[in-house]
């Protein structure tokens, strides 16, 4: 199995998990519970929990492939082009969206003002946020996976020992300390802006790519992934399920475990594709090539479709969920599809700087 295609298939369906995991916030207009609101919670809060894990472990899987000192520079080049460019540009699109439609738009007049955008510091701060959440929220990622570029030779000093026990110690360090703060409380919104699932998969990626032992890869083939995912799957549905528990750090930490266990869940599926068959569907490059344009942009286009249409299905009950979710994803996908279109085909070197491709 081609490596760059088959990355690339889980990439996509990634960037698409998390799409669909953002929909959820139509249950904001669901007055009541019920199988609906319970089905689409499942939905976003276990079956979408592969996605960002996923995208950490191959995100240190690919920096520290062929790693050296040396290649830092190069490498911390890339990424300032394909993470911290997207991330200015987008939260610079979402600051003066805002703005333009505070007047006409109450929910944005309110955003703005919560925000301060109105001041050139707040619009400085928002868009070069480097805590908890920046404008655009799902952007978090592109800012975190660079903080971990930037400390990645502080990594590497543990990745590259020849001796087992520092190259784990390392892993096993940063994990007993993440979890003793969340038990504590301490440092907790630092703790939930670089999350313990984040970090330990960007290193699990790191020790993957640096193994000398060719059969330790990112291919989780083998059937015996299924019961970690499990796992890991019961363990997310109990906590989301659990709201009492929902905000303290036991609660976060139980969370945290649960995405790492399933991770691997995704890459086994995917290992079962026809991979370079799907890498050659016309349909597949087109999503594939818009995938992270539309993980960057959903928050702006998904979103204002389905707050628009959710004021005008009013009290609603039964069945209001799926139609905003519908929207949210059936609508708001091809919109973004035909923007990043018209962009790539009338201003391609603009959409570099949307896109990560620059």
């Amino acid at each position: 199995m081609n490596r760059d295609n088959y990355l690339d298939v889980v990439r996509c369906i990634c960037n698409y998990l998390i799409v669909l995991m953002h929909a959820s916030a139509a249950l904001q207009y669901c007055r009541y519970g019920g199988f609906e609101v319970n089905f689409w919670t499942f939905v976003s809060g276990c079956l979408t929990q592969f996605a960002l894990p996923a995208l950490f472990l191959i995100s240190g899987y690919l920096l520290f492939n062929n790693y050296t000192f040396k290649s830092y520079p190069k490498k911390i080049s890339r990424r300032i082009k394909r993470l911290f460019v997207p991330y200015v540009v987008w939260n610079t699109t979402f600051v003066i969206f805002f703005l333009a439609c505070k007047n006409f738009v109450p929910r944005l007049g309110a955003r703005v003002e919560s925000f301060g955008l109105e001041s050139f510091s707040g619009a400085l701060s928002k868009i070069l946020d480097f805590t908890i959440h920046p404008l655009d929220g799902p952007l978090w990622f592109l800012r975190t996976l660079f903080i971990l570029s930037l400390v990645s030779p502080l990594i590497y000093l543990f990745l590259k020992s020849n001796k087992i026990v520092i190259r784990y110690s390392g892993f096993i360090i940063l994990s007993a300390s993440y979890i003793i703060c969340y038990r504590t409380g301490v440092m907790y919104s630092l703790l939930m802006t670089y999350p313990l699932y984040a970090i330990t998969l960007f290193y699990i990626g790191g020790l993957l790519a640096t193994s000398k032992k060719e059969k330790l890869s990112l291919n989780f083939e083998s059937n015996w992934w299924i019961i970690p995912c499990i796992i890991g799957l019961v363990l997310n549905a109990v906590v989301i399920f659990t709201p009492s528990g929902s905000g303290t750090p036991l609660y976060a930490t139980f969370s945290d475990i649960g995405k790492l266990l399933m991770t691997p869940g995704l890459f086994y599926i995917v290992s079962k594709l026809h991979v370079e068959t799907i890498s050659g569907n016309r349909f597949f490059t087109y999503a594939k090539d818009m995938s992270f344009f539309a993980y960057a942009g959903h928050f702006l286009f998904c979103s204002m479709i389905m707050h628009t249409a959710a004021s005008y299905l009013g009290f609603m009950n039964n069945g209001k969920a799926t139609i905003l979710i519908l929207l949210f994803c059936v609508v708001g996908v091809p919109v973004m599809a035909g923007v990043y279109w018209l962009g790539k085909k009338f201003a391609p070197h603009i959409m570099k700087l949307y896109d990560g491709t620059l």
